[in-house]
């Protein structure tokens, strides 16, 4: 805590892309292929990939985002706000998942086995969880039909926000581009994602500020 009495927060905006073989399977088989982070520190912020595309890395992959999640607990911050959309209902469960099927805790943690799911679930629950797409159920009538973040701009548009133009993909591309080893374009798609998931977030901030 700073001298004025305010915890310094580091933020970052988290998205996960997965390979899903067979449609409508939701983490049964599906694969990380992709964790994109985006630090909230400057907008010309680069977003940070962590791959997957052989499907052999999914352990490394999870271990570099612990390692980058304590990194920034321990130099930039009191605490750390984890920021996305549908990530309580998706990546953060399919992280803690996977983390569990990799013995991650045991590794990163250089802890034990023993109580590894409890301290699996404290590490997250001392993170501050921002999952926008919640946020907006009261501009979508409640309602988590056709709230997407493709349509999320939208929804907002009354509030007048300054909110990324580009065109933003469904994630039902993603198993047609990994097929076809079109590795560019999931990462455009994440880095898309990514920044228009910050514009919303500062959308909402600087409206409830008001």
């Amino acid at each position: 805590m700073s001298c004025s009495g305010k915890v310094r927060i580091s933020r970052v905006y988290l998205d996960v892309e997965t390979y899903r073989p067979e449609k409508g399977l939701d983490f049964i088989g599906e694969d990380i292929i992709l964790i994109g982070l985006l630090p909230d520190e400057d907008e010309k912020e680069e977003p940070i990939f962590f791959e997957n595309f052989e499907r052999k890395m999914e352990k490394e992959i999870l271990k570099k985002l612990y390692e980058y999640l304590n990194k920034k607990l321990e130099e930039n911050a009191n605490a750390l706000e984890i920021v996305g959309f549908n990530i309580l209902r998706y990546d953060i469960p399919l992280i803690i998942s996977k983390s569990l099927k990799h013995g991650i805790v045991r590794e990163v943690f250089n802890l034990g086995q023993e109580h590894e799911a409890e301290r699996l679930s404290k590490f997250w629950h001392d993170i501050y969880i921002v999952d926008l797409q919640q946020i907006l159920l009261p501009l979508n009538k409640m309602m988590f039909k056709r709230l997407s973040l493709k349509n999320a701009p939208q929804i907002l548009s009354n509030l007048k926000c300054k909110i990324s133009s580009q065109s933003i993909e469904g994630g039902e591309m993603i198993k047609e581009w990994y097929e076809r080893q079109d590795y560019d374009k999931i990462r455009e798609k994440n880095k898309k994602d990514l920044k228009v998931t910050r514009d919303i977030y500062h959308c909402i901030k600087n409206y409830s500020q008001k």
